[in-house]
């Protein structure tokens, strides 16, 4: 991955009872507590703390935050963060997360949450709008990710955000089992605009 420009700042409405700014960067060493925190609270049988600090260190991965806060957060690579990214009293608060893998020209986003007090406020749709970038960049063409077929509100903002249904995974899940859908994002090449 290459250092990329920083991503603009963006007001997030309501969070913990007063106004801030929002920033969708990468993740850090720094994050992994909270995210591992949102995590358990969305997906009680999803990812550990540990998985996601593997993740942090795997070249085929993508793993980006949303955060509330004073720090400024670059968009740094994996090898060259560490747990000191941000001053002493500056800490960020994660709003959400995603997590990505990928070979080759596709990628599967394996992990999304935001945290409970940031739902329904366009945390996901900003988060998932700077990693379709972030993709491109990477030369992705597609994105794939299952999501539980009950889960209206989560089908409901990959529909807005481009993606389709191609496929059901009968059974995917457990505690309780259930059916996944399949979804896709296409990203085709971006032509050049005429000068």
């Amino acid at each position: 991955m290459c250092r990329g420009e920083e991503i603009p700042d963006r007001e997030i409405k309501g969070f913990g009872q007063k106004k801030g700014m929002g920033r969708v960067r990468l993740a850090a060493e720094s994050d992994l507590d909270q995210m591992a925190a949102i995590e358990a609270v969305s997906i009680p049988d999803g990812w550990s703390r540990k998985a996601f600090s593997d993740a942090l260190k795997n070249d085929q991965a993508l793993l980006m935050v949303l955060t509330q806060g004073e720090a400024s957060g670059d968009l740094v690579p994996a090898k060259e963060r560490s747990s000191g990214d941000f001053p002493a009293g500056q800490e960020e608060t994660v709003l959400a997360y995603l997590l990505c893998y990928f070979a080759a020209d596709e990628g599967e986003i394996v992990s999304i949450a935001c945290h409970p007090d940031a739902r329904r406020q366009g945390c996901a749709t900003e988060l998932l709008t700077e990693f379709e970038k972030k993709a491109r960049d990477l030369g992705l063409r597609g994105i794939f990710l299952e999501v539980r077929k009950s889960n209206v509100p989560a089908i409901c903002l990959y529909e807005r955000n481009g993606f389709a249904s191609v496929g059901l995974r009968p059974r995917f899940y457990r505690h309780p089992v259930e059916d996944a859908l399949l979804l896709r994002l296409d990203l085709p090449e971006e032509k050049e605009k005429p000068c």
